[in-house]
């Protein structure tokens, strides 16, 4: 955990930069996920996927709302369909992310969450023109392999075959 932390500082890199609103809103966004993570493991003790899904689901519509009263305006026709296709992909995540938490342990899932860092980076990169820098290159790699060494090292559950 602290290995991955340190990489999230090297990407940041309080100091030598000013950390902007963004960076801020991202960290928090970081830690929200981190704590939908642990809930999801814990609620497929009772629950079913599909009911998580719900429930996150009906969560986050008043809580999107209050926010969203403060800067409301009337979507075009094309951000309308942006808003559809983003609410899809939304909600795929979420179907995608609970179902595979749904075995109980989200320590051997983590190192395929990172690849989004990959995926987001060379969309980034083709669609927008983003550049990514040498320093969020190593942050990630430092928080990648402080992943997989975790995944590695942790203690692997006994099965038992019953007697």
């Amino acid at each position: 955990m602290a290995g991955s932390f340190a990489g999230m500082l090297i990407i940041l890199r309080p100091g030598a930069r000013i950390l902007d609103p963004g960076s801020l809103y991202t960290l928090a966004g970081a830690v929200c996920i981190a704590a939908n993570m642990l809930m999801i493991v814990s609620l497929h003790k009772t629950d079913s996927s599909n009911a998580i899904v719900l429930y996150n689901a009906l969560l986050m519509l008043p809580m999107s709302l209050a926010v969203a009263l403060f800067f409301w305006r009337l979507p075009t026709w094309t951000e309308l369909g942006g808003l559809l296709i983003t609410g899809c992909l939304a909600l795929g995540v979420q179907q995608c992310v609970t179902r595979a938490f749904g075995g109980g342990q989200a320590t051997p899932i983590l190192p395929l969450d990172f690849t989004r860092l990959i995926f987001a980076a060379a969309l980034g990169f083709f669609v927008f023109g983003e550049k990514v820098d040498l320093w969020t290159w190593v942050g990630g790699a430092v928080t990648f392999a402080c992943t997989v060494l975790l995944v590695r090292t942790e203690p692997k559950p006994r099965l038992h075959l019953g007697h």
